[in-house]
């Protein structure tokens, strides 16, 4: 656990929800595996959670955004338009984790605004995310990236 505990060092925990009792009830789960997770559920969603993650990199770690869908496409702070923003706007990175009742849906949204050679956003494939193994697996994808980019401008 310890190296497990290592790597969560390196993220900060966002629930973004509109939905307060969602965001009380997946912050006690954190909580309980020793994570403390930033909760956003009120306001301009969309701003706040592009502040904090602008904050997250700033302190030199990535963001796990738990995202609940929220409002139509069209709506100023729906998650799609979230997502769209944080993938324009913030190419170091981060886990993105669908937390509507609709996860594979949410997914598939999602992943329309996701370019397929992007390899700094993940999105996890199933419903029942292994928090601890997405990390570690976004930690090894990032650290191969800047290997194959060093190893590209060496040549």
């Amino acid at each position: 656990m310890s190296e497990d505990k290592s790597n969560f060092d390196k993220f900060v925990f966002i629930i973004v929800d509109a939905d307060e009792f969602i965001v009380q009830a997946r912050s006690l789960l954190l909580k309980e595996m020793g994570i403390s997770p930033v909760c956003i559920s009120y306001g301009n969603l969309r701003q706040k959670t592009s502040e904090i993650v602008q904050f997250v990199y700033n302190e030199k770690k990535y963001p796990v955004i738990f995202l609940g869908e929220s409002g139509s496409h069209f709506s100023e702070t729906s998650d799609t338009l979230i997502v769209e923003d944080l993938v324009r706007n913030f190419k170091q990175g981060g886990i993105l984790i669908p937390s509507s009742s609709n996860f594979d849906e949410q997914k598939n949204n999602w992943k329309y605004f996701i370019p397929e050679d992007e390899n700094n956003w993940r999105i996890p494939e199933t419903y029942n995310v292994d928090i601890e193994n997405e990390c570690k697996n976004f930690l090894e994808n990032i650290l191969q990236n800047r290997e194959e980019s060093i190893e590209s401008r060496n040549k």
